[in-house]
């Protein structure tokens, strides 16, 4: 009952909310909106979809339990961490698109594609 509460009370207060499990780079604990920290999102999704090896496995239909895929999706994830890493300058978060209300934030999905 407290929890629904609270819930209720920020909502009403149209407090910024920050999915944790969103979180694509940066820690929660090290935001602070009063500070006005800058807040990217990215749309991941369109990321992957722009990486050779992921490609691949779509266009190979590559099966999800194979060694195969394995290997392909680690190099996918390891370009797309990378290409977040250059393009965190300036930003305390980088957050999934969905994963920020009520706080300006700024889309770089096309620019962590053109770092692939």
């Amino acid at each position: 009952m407290k929890l629904l509460s609270l819930c209720l009370l920020l909502s009403c207060l149209n407090a910024t909310t920050i999915n944790q499990s969103l979180i694509r780079f940066g820690s929660f604990y090290n935001f602070d909106a009063t500070r006005n920290d800058k807040v990217a999102i990215v749309d991941s999704p369109e990321i992957y979809l722009n990486i050779a090896e992921y490609k691949i496995i779509q266009n190979e239909k590559v099966k999800k339990d194979t060694a195969r895929y394995f290997s392909l999706m680690k190099t996918c994830t390891q370009k797309y961490k990378k290409a977040l890493r250059a393009c965190r300058k300036g930003y305390v978060l980088i957050v999934e698109k969905g994963g920020v209300t009520d706080y300006p934030t700024t889309d770089i999905t096309l620019k962590v594609i053109a770092a692939l």
